[in-house]
This record gives structure tokens, C-alpha cells and sequence, in this order.
């Protein structure tokens, strides 16, 4: 019986090697190359099952795509095993679009991880494994910051229905970029070249709402003189975002879904009907099944904006991404507000990591702005982010997350098998939530947050320690 062929390039020769001994020792015929021109040219030459990639080469990971590309195009059918260091955003994202069978993060790759996965990309390739060719994008990614766990998920999500025309439902809590995730579809998309709009649908007039999606006649109404291209029509060819969906009145929503369904619109006061080519992309920070049951919401469209969805984390999901957001905010902001680019120190970023950041990244930005605002010598310090905490006020930490939803989802994601002890998980998230306000309130007075909370000294120490709020003394 032949053995299963598997080619691959690793620009490291102990990479190589290591890869190749481990292959071998499964059974499988490996030759993995050092070489970039070798290793294609055995891609075009040879007849082989899967292809392993690293990409750490020589010229990082501009050099490693344009192998990727090559050997898509060529090889439609193969399934590619892709290993990579640290990647930004945009590369997971167009890593994501030309289809890896699955891809491994170095150093934390499991060996036997990567063995099983190139036991069911055998099995994949033996039911004919179909990865589509996809068009090159050179758009960069605005904005979306992040390198945890949930976000590299999102970035495949955006990879993967980029470069489809089907619409998308964003969903997350206000502040968490959902807008930046819409245009990331559109960059990275056959339409990039055609016109992205975004409209806020509860910043709009209810009556103008319909006249700004689909446009009038003259007549149409009250001082209606001349025609208005609305901006299904302006966004021809391209995407329109339609952020918070669920302010939209059950009129607009059935043009809407029309949209959707026809690729057709009627200006108000007109009876031509006109054909338009746009992709729509939602996005909602409400329970829009629960909207529906409540009668607010049709049915029939919720089914037809979520045939794709992305759901962003909320950042106190994703902690470990607050230094980097940090970073990219101080180094927006930091010439136009303070003259300079300051330090952060050590004490001032746990400080911020410790919020339970209810206004998600748009929260922490704000609040950079304004600790920007008092930067001195010393840099962006503890006591600094303290004082742009205390400004905030007890509203910006509260303002979107009550207790009622927090515990529903919880108990969802219980009732999925997602989480456990969510008894102990509550009390925690309410605490830590709790402590927090006051010590913002009382600027860190342990004495006032005790006679405030009802509580002994030596619980608020404990407690402040705890949740981060307090460095821990010998």
C-alpha cells in the first residue's frame, strides 16, 4: 500500500528535520524543505497528499503568503497544515481566507495535537478536502486590536466569509468595535474597491430613516424637491452597515428583508423598482430572539441576517488584550494631548486591567484620552489613572451591563456546558464589580470604602488585593 506523501517547506533546518523525524515516525512518506523554490517545485512536480507550512521565514510573513497563494491556486483540493509565530490581526485574517486545514501558533504547539491534525487531514483529503481559491487582498485591518484566544477566533471569522456576498450579524455589547469588524469584512472582500457605509440606525430620526436607506422622489413628502439617492443605492457594488438593527421600525424592516431577498429597492414616492448589488452586514447589542418573541423584531429577517454570525467578546473576556490597546491608544493620542508618547508604568496597567470595563474598548479609550490630559514627568501613572477613573463616575462603570443580564448569561452559558459553579462565578463578578466603584468613589481609602460597604478593614484589604485593585506587601 503507498504511503501517504507529505511535502512541506520549514525555513529553519532543525524545524525541518524535527518535523520530518516526527512524520516518518507516524508512517507517513515526509520530506520537508529548507528551501522555498525546492520545496514549490516538488509542489508542481510531484503528486503528494498534504503540505505542511511554516511560516517564520527568512522575509517573515510576506514570503510564506506568497508560497501559501501558489500553492492554493495550484492545488485547490490539498489540505495545508500552516505553523506561525506571533501574527497580527490582518494576517489571521488572510491566513483564515486561503482555507488552512488548521494552523498552529509556535511555541505553544502540542506535538500530538499537530499529529492528530495530520491524521484527519489524511482522512479529509481521501473525501476530496475542497479549499477554494480566493482573491488577493492587500487591504490592511483599521483599528481591531487583540492577540487573546477569542479575538484570533474572530479574526478567522472575518477570514472566512470575507469573500462571501451572504450578510453577517454582528452582535456584541456596545463599545466592543463592532463597526471595525464590518469594515474588516468589506477590506478583505471582493468588494473592497466599491463603497463601504456605515449608519447608525438609532442616531436617525424615525421618520428619515427610510428616506436615508432608500432614498425619494420629489413629492414624496413635505418639501421633497428634488431626488435623494438613498444609501442602499450609493453603496452599489459595495457593503452597507446598518448598526443597531433592532431600532429599525417593523416597516423598515420589511424593506429591508426585500433588500435582502430581491437585490431590490423603490425611492419613497417612486414606482420604479431599482435593482441593487450591496451586501448588508447588521450589527445589534440587543437579545434580538427575545425582541421578536416581544413582537419588535420580524422573524423573517432575523433568519435572513443570521445565516452568518460574529460575535465579539466584551474586553473583560479578554484581558490580556488591555496592554496592547493601551499602547495603541497612548500612541494615538498621546502627541495631540500631552506633547509626547508617556511610559506606562507597571502599576498604572494592572490598575487598568483590574476594570471590569462595562464600556468595553471604547470606555478604555476615553478614559486614556483623559488620564492623557494629566501626564506629567512621571509618566501615565496609578495615580493618574485613578484620578481619570474617579472623573468617570460610577455611570461609565455601570452602563451596560445590569445584573439581570449578567445572570442570564451566565446561566446560558451553564445551561451549555460552558462554565460551572456559576454560583461562585456571580459573587465573584459582583464583588469584584462592587469593590471596584468604591475604591474608583474613595480614590483607594480603604477606611471610607469599609464604612461605605459595611464591611471590616481587613476584608477591604483582602478584597482589594484580590481583584487587583491593591499591590500585595511583604
Amino acid at each position: 500500500m503507498k504511503k501517504t506523501r507529505i511535502i512541506g517547506f520549514a525555513n529553519d533546518p532543525s524545524v525541518a528535520g524535527g518535523l520530518e523525524a516526527v512524520l516518518r515516525g507516524e508512517g507517513y512518506d515526509a520530506d520537508i524543505a529548507t528551501d522555498p523554490a525546492a520545496s514549490l517545485s516538488h509542489a508542481k512536480s510531484e503528486d503528494f497528499d498534504i503540505f505542511v507550512l511554516d511560516l517564520d521565514s527568512e522575509k517573515g510573513f510576506s514570503k510564506g503568503f506568497d508560497m501559501l497563494k501558489q500553492l492554493r491556486r495550484a492545488h485547490e483540493q490539498v489540505p495545508i497544515i500552516v505553523l506561525h509565530s506571533f501574527a497580527p490581526a490582518m494576517a489571521i485574517i488572510e491566513l483564515t481566507k486561503y482555507r488552512p486545514f488548521r494552523r498552529f501558533e509556535k511555541p505553544h504547539m502540542e506535538m500530538a495535537n499537530f499529529v492528530e491534525a495530520v491524521a484527519k487531514a489524511v482522512a479529509a483529503r481521501s473525501h476530496c478536502f475542497e479549499a477554494k481559491q480566493t482573491i488577493d487582498v492587500s487591504a490592511g485591518l483599521k483599528g481591531i486590536i487583540g492577540n487573546s484566544a477569542v479575538m484570533q477566533g474572530v479574526y478567522e471569522e472575518i477570514g472566512r466569509l470575507a469573500d462571501k456576498s451572504i450578510s453577517v450579524l454582528i452582535r456584541g455589547e456596545t463599545g466592543t468595535g463592532k463597526e471595525l469588524v464590518a469594515e474588516a469584512l468589506h477590506a478583505h472582500s471582493e468588494r473592497v474597491n466599491q463603497p463601504f457605509i456605515a449608519v447608525n440606525l438609532s442616531a436617525l430620526p424615525e421618520n428619515l430613516v427610510e428616506r436615508e436607506l432608500f432614498g425619494s422622489e420629489p413629492g414624496a413628502f413635505t418639501d421633497a424637491k428634488m431626488r435623494y439617492i438613498g444609501i442602499l443605492e450609493q453603496a452599489n457594488g459595495g457593503t452597507v452597515f446598518l448598526d443597531e438593527i433592532d431600532k429599525a421600525s417593523l416597516t423598515t424592516q420589511a424593506k429591508v428583508l426585500r433588500t435582502l431577498q430581491d437585490k431590490k429597492i423603490r425611492r419613497l414616492g417612486g414606482k420604479e423598482t431599482i435593482t441593487v448589488d450591496v451586501r448588508i452586514v447588521a450589527a445589534t447589542n440587543r437579545n434580538l430572539e427575545q425582541a421578536v418573541q416581544q413582537g419588535e423584531f420580524r422573524q423573517d429577517l432575523l433568519y435572513r441576517l443570521k445565516v452568518a454570525e460574529i460575535h465579539l467578546p466584551p474586553l473583560r473576556d479578554r484581558r490580556e488584550d488591555i496592554p496592547n490597546l493601551v499602547e495603541h491608544f497612548v500612541s494615538l493620542h498621546g502627541l495631540e494631548l500631552c506633547s509626547h508618547r508617556p511610559r506606562i508604568s507597571e502599576e498604572a496597567m494592572k490598575r487598568l486591567q483590574a476594570q471590569p470595563w462595562f464600556g468595553n474598548v471604547r470606555e478604555l479609550e476615553n478614559l486614556i484620552r483623559r488620564a492623557l490630559l494629566h501626564v506629567n514627568g512621571a509618566g501615565l501613572t496609578a495615580e493618574i489613572i485613578n484620578q481619570a477613573l474617579a472623573q468617570s463616575g460610577p455611570a461609565s462603570n455601570n452602563s451596560d451591563c445590569p445584573c439581570a443580564r449578567c445572570v442570564a448569561e451566565l446561566l446560558a452559558k451553564a445551561k451549555g456546558g460552558e462554565i460551572r459553579n456559576i454560583h461562585s462565578v456571580i459573587v465573584e463578578k459582583l464583588e469584584r464589580e462592587l469593590y471596584t466603584q468604591a475604591f474608583n468613589l474613595t480614590g483607594g481609602n480603604q477606611s471610607e470604602i469599609a464604612r461605605l460597604l459595611g464591611v471590616c478593614h481587613p476584608t477591604v484589604h483582602k478584597k482589594l488585593i484580590q481583584f487587583g485593585l491593591l499591590e500585595e506587601t511583604e
